[in-house]
């Protein structure tokens, strides 16, 4: 329970930051209970048992992995309710002037309340048109001139990114390796480490190629499989890219 405590901790202060946003969205929750009944029902109640589920550790160690928890808290709308008790204060002011004064003290407050995200140095410039990397497309690309339907086992490098060039690539796993999202069990992390490793086992890793009906398999560039194995297997070497080798087995007619 500690550790979950811990954890729980951890994505909270990551989540509400310097608290400026959160703390303006806790009174905005206030002013909506307060003067709707309709904005309570819709918006306050739901948010309150979000809340009350993030931050509840029996429900977080049934329900939540790390980063669907993460997930989670982003369906407290801190902007939403801000930007709504803003035009409802607006909506008070029957006079121009008190209507200007509090909408430029208003976007004065998100302002200086805000952080300039583009002033911190962590972006850096895309090199291609849709954001990947180079390197994914060359692999993808090969793999798909193959085959429209590649099943693949791949390497770390590319799990995060292949889904995004392409739906028709199927990975035995993929990012949820790392927990995004979905769990994954102990067989694939079993595999996954075993890939990643300096030494792979590779009759165990196309064995399972085999067995899980993989067609391709993506491999360091110096950790390359030996010819007797890929003759067992019926892989066969297609060409380097990107400092990987790919492996093709045809399907059989």
């Amino acid at each position: 329970m500690d550790k979950i405590i811990d954890q729980m901790m951890v994505w909270g202060s990551k989540y509400i930051g310097d608290g400026a946003f959160f703390g303006m969205a806790l009174i905005s929750c206030v002013f909506l209970y307060i003067t709707s009944q309709k904005d309570r029902k819709r918006i306050v109640y739901p948010i309150l048992t979000s809340i009350v589920l993030a931050m509840n550790p029996i429900s977080i160690s049934i329900l939540f992995s790390d980063m669907s928890y993460w997930r989670f808290l982003w369906m407290i709308p801190d902007g939403v309710l801000i930007a709504l008790f803003f035009v409802k204060m607006i909506k008070v002011c029957r006079v121009r002037r008190e209507l200007t004064a509090a909408f430029i003290s208003f976007m004065l407050i998100i302002m200086i309340s805000g952080t300039y995200v583009y002033g911190e140095g962590k972006f850096t410039r895309a090199k291609t048109p849709d954001k990947l990397d180079r390197g994914v497309k060359a692999v993808c690309d090969v793999m798909l001139e193959l085959d429209d339907h590649p099943r693949a086992l791949m390497r770390d490098k590319y799990l995060c990114e292949v889904r995004q060039y392409s739906g028709d690539i199927k990975l035995y796993y993929g990012r949820n390796i790392h927990w995004y999202i979905t769990y994954h069990d102990w067989e694939h992390e079993y595999y996954y480490k075993m890939l990643e490793s300096r030494d792979p086992n590779y009759d165990k890793l196309l064995s399972l190629c085999e067995k899980e009906n993989l067609n391709f398999i993506v491999t360091y560039a110096n950790r390359p499989i030996s010819e007797n194995i890929l003759e067992e297997y019926g892989f066969r070497e297609i060409t380097e890219k990107d400092n990987s080798i790919i492996y093709y087995r045809a399907d059989e007619v």
